[in-house]
């Protein structure tokens, strides 16, 4: 585990191989509510078998996910997704009904 500081910025500085991802307030305010209403720790991003990034509300990090602090909320990003999210805005579009989040 890869451990961050809010907005993504690694303790120490940033280092090669370290994902910087910054998360825009309306986006920390979602995942914070996800994470309350799911009684569950972060939102991981991962990569999955057909290359496609994927969010889901998490219990804690996977053994190798760089973890990200922002304003009291956390996001895991799986070593495969980390590229793809490397300098990245995690951001939140919200229409009503619903809301998505999406990398800028």
């Amino acid at each position: 585990m890869t451990p961050c500081r809010a907005g993504g910025f690694p303790f120490g500085g940033r280092s090669e191989g370290v994902t910087l991802l910054t998360i825009t307030p309306q986006a920390w305010r979602a995942i914070d509510a996800l994470t309350h209403e799911h009684q569950a720790a972060g939102l991981r991003v991962a990569r999955s078998d057909s290359g496609s990034l994927s969010l889901d509300v998490a219990a804690g990090p996977e053994h190798d996910d760089t973890v990200v602090w922002s304003r009291g909320t956390v996001v895991y990003i799986d070593r495969q997704a980390a590229a793809g999210v490397d300098d990245a805005v995690l951001d939140l579009r919200a229409t009503p009904g619903s809301r998505a989040f999406y990398l800028r």
